[in-house]
C-alpha cells in the first residue's frame, strides 16, 4: 500500500478517535442505521454540462467510533460533451462501494471520515453520422474496473430526518487527492434505529 495513503488513513482515524476522548459530546444524536438517499456531481463536470448522479448510502454505526457503510450510485448519461457528428445514443455509469470509518460529533452535527471501496461498471454507445461516409458507424463498449478512494460525509439535524451531503475522492486514477475528480451529493438522511 502506498505510504502516503496509510499515513492519511492513521492520521484520520488517530484526530477521530483523540478529538472523541477529549470532548465527548452527548446532544448529538447517535444513528445506529441510516439511510440517505441524494443527488450529486462530479466535480471535473463543472466547466461543462453537469452530470446528474442519483445515490444511496445505508450506514450502520456498531458505535461512535466505527461504522460501515455501502454506498450505490448510477449516473446518467445525458449531458456529455458535444462531438461533431456523432450521436449518443446511452451513456451509463454505476457503481457499488462498501466501507468503513469513524466519526467526529459536535453540537448539531456529525462528520464521518471512510475508506471505501467496490467496482464500477460503465457502458457507452454513440453513432457517427457523416454526410461524408457511405453508412452509419455504431460503436457500443463497457467496462467493469475497481473504484476505491475516501469519503467525508456530514450530518446536520437533531431529528429522525436530518441534512445529509458527502464528498467521495477517487483513489484509482493514481493522482492522491486529486479534488477535480470528486464528487459531491447532497440529500436528506432518514434514521431507522
Amino acid at each position: 500500500m502506498n505510504n502516503k495513503l496509510t499515513t492519511l488513513i492513521f492520521l484520520i482515524f488517530t484526530v477521530s478517535a483523540s478529538a472523541q476522548t477529549l470532548s465527548p459530546n452527548r446532544k448529538y444524536p447517535y444513528r445506529e442505521l441510516s439511510v440517505e438517499p441524494a443527488l450529486g456531481t462530479s466535480l471535473s463536470s463543472a466547466m461543462g454540462k453537469p452530470d446528474i448522479q442519483l445515490s444511496a448510502l445505508i450506514q450502520y454505526s456498531y458505535n461512535k467510533r466505527f461504522s460501515i457503510l455501502a454506498h450505490t450510485s448510477l449516473l446518467n448519461g445525458f449531458n456529455t460533451a458535444y462531438v461533431p457528428d456523432v450521436k449518443q445514443n446511452y451513456t451509463l455509469s454505476a457503481s457499488q462501494k462498501f466501507g468503513i470509518g469513524t466519526s467526529l460529533y459536535t453540537n448539531r452535527t456529525s462528520s464521518g471520515f471512510f475508506l471505501i471501496g467496490g467496482f464500477k461498471y460503465q457502458a457507452y454507445s454513440g453513432t457517427l453520422e457523416n454526410n461524408q461516409l457511405p453508412e452509419k458507424i455504431t460503436t457500443e463498449t463497457s467496462s467493469l474496473t475497481p473504484d476505491y478512494g475516501l469519503m467525508y460525509n456530514l450530518k446536520s439535524g437533531r431529528k429522525k430526518y436530518y441534512f445529509s451531503g458527502r464528498m467521495y475522492i477517487p483513489l484509482t486514477d493514481g493522482s492522491y487527492g486529486a479534488i477535480e475528480n470528486a464528487n459531491l451529493e447532497f440529500g436528506i438522511g432518514i434514521k431507522l434505529k
